[in-house]
């Protein structure tokens, strides 16, 4: 009895210990971002503020942080409701229909999976800059809008549907829509909450791709935005920095707080690691 005791307290203090060190950095990003700039680099360090300020936050939020924001949500809602709607009529055809070439073109989608997207890019820019692209937020969307992981997910959730259901509803008369609406919505909820959270968070966080192809300041990210200034040498703010941290975490944090059933059930009962 003592024994399993000593293994649960010692478990119990591993777990807290790897919390307060994953949380550590987030929770310094945090507090920091209501010091003024003469705290930010203050030595020796302390953690909580001595004088608390929302200056940082305003001074980001005029610094063209408001409309980097308002282009990372755009570019990252379309994308996601894109790739929830395309992932699930593929993967409705790919797991319940019959068709030729369907294994081919299953192999294919496992293949781009497989693809790194940093061996498109300069293919993909030279595309884009002819069909003039570039430095556009539809141009930043395009690459997300369709995903070959979207498709593979959802069809592995459309295969736990049994044929049975899904051959009585046609009896019944329901037609493609009905079924995949009142039959196959309900049965790969949990999917869906991890694949849009997923894309979402794909599309929020990329950098590579948006800093590539925009150049002027009407159609920069937030991750982009952030990045340039951190390299304004002339105007460096690292108060506003910090603050422009956690205001990109915020929408990250809510989705989280909204599908964490769903994830958590995912993960419990299909055991995706």
């Amino acid at each position: 009895m003592n024994t399993t005791k000593t293994q649960h307290y010692a478990s119990l203090a591993l777990l807290t210990l790897g919390i307060a060190f994953i949380s550590a950095p987030l929770l310094i990003l945090l507090f920091s971002s209501f010091k003024p700039n003469s705290e930010v680099y203050a030595f020796p360090f302390h953690f909580f503020p001595k004088l608390w300020t929302l200056g940082n936050y305003s001074s980001a939020w005029s610094n063209n942080l408001s409309l980097y924001a308002w282009n990372s949500l755009v570019t990252s809602l379309i994308p996601t409701a894109t790739t929830i709607v395309t992932g699930l009529l593929a993967a409705y055809a790919l797991a319940k229909m019959t068709f030729v070439g369907k294994g081919a073109l299953l192999k294919f989608i496992v293949l781009m999976m497989l693809v790194p997207f940093d061996i498109l890019i300069v293919p993909m820019f030279q595309l884009f800059k002819g069909f003039q692209l570039l430095d556009t937020l539809t141009g930043i969307m395009i690459p997300g809008l369709v995903s070959a992981f979207g498709v593979f997910l959802m069809r592995q959730f459309m295969l736990q549907i049994p044929d049975e259901l899904i051959e009585a509803a046609r009896i019944d008369g329901c037609g493609l829509g009905g079924i995949i609406v009142k039959l196959v919505l309900p049965n790969v909820k949990p999917g869906i909450a991890v694949l849009g959270i997923t894309t979402f968070l794909h599309n929020w966080n990329v950098f590579t791709w948006p800093f590539i192809i925009t150049s002027g300041d009407v159609n920069k990210t937030l991750s982009v935005g952030l990045a340039s200034m951190v390299t304004s040498i002339n105007n460096f703010n690292p108060g506003a920095l910090l603050a422009g941290g956690i205001i990109m975490i915020i929408p990250v944090f809510v989705l989280f707080v909204i599908f964490q059933k769903g994830i958590t059930q995912v993960y419990m009962t299909t055991g995706i690691k």
